[in-house]
């Protein structure tokens, strides 16, 4: 199975277009611009289909997608959604994906925090952290376990109508930068910069990164 699947998959458990209506398919993620574009490549390298993009104004922000009403098209949606569901509140995490290997569960936890994640670094207060927020707790649940095939310890916490999932910790940070990490360039800059802003590191071995 090409790996790149699970990008597709880990990113519709972001921001979803994902649907039939009136016999038109829509396969496709909001967000950033070059988050799409990473969308749009990892379509077209397992399924050979270009999309497109374009800014919607009403959301403010980018749409990478394909659609059409082509037998085609009809059968890409019908093989991905067999991964399903995937809405923002319900999405799930397929059993498959448990036993898969150590490169699919990162292909899929690279999608997921390339649409919602984020690494954070205040200097005046200390503060470093790589979080990722949803109202779905099931699916933060099922993430968090993922994490831990890793050796990633995360947390789960309560923000009113939230649940955010957060790593903390030089040991839990750089396993996810070297095993798990973000394809988009801004937030792995961040992410570099938060791993560096560690004093020294303690740990001589670090876990084989696994290539993006």
């Amino acid at each position: 199975m090409n790996s790149n699947l699970w990008y597709l998959i880990g990113s519709l458990w972001g921001d979803p277009c994902f649907c039939i209506s009136n016999g038109r398919v829509y396969v496709g993620v909001y967000g950033e611009k070059e988050f799409c574009e990473n969308f749009m490549r990892s379509l077209f390298d397992v399924f050979g289909e270009k999309g497109y993009l374009y800014f919607n104004r009403s959301t403010g922000c980018h749409v990478g997608l394909i659609e059409g009403s082509s037998a085609r098209l009809q059968k890409i949606y019908h093989h991905l959604a067999q991964f399903g569901p995937f809405n923002k509140n319900s999405w799930r995490v397929p059993e498959v994906l448990h036993r898969g290997t150590e490169e699919e569960k990162a292909k899929a936890l690279r999608g997921y925090f390339d649409a919602e994640g984020c690494a954070y670094y205040d200097q005046k207060r200390g503060d470093r952290r790589i979080e990722v927020e949803s109202k779905n707790k099931r699916g933060l649940l099922q993430v968090q376990n993922l994490l831990s095939s890793f050796w990633i310890i995360s947390k789960l916490y309560r923000d009113r109508n939230w649940w955010k999932l957060r790593i903390s910790c030089q040991k839990n940070v750089r396993h996810f930068r070297n095993l798990v990490n973000f394809t988009i360039s801004d937030k792995r800059t961040k992410l570099e910069k938060l791993v560096q802003s560690y004093k020294r590191n303690p740990y001589r071995k670090h876990p084989r990164a696994i290539p993006l």
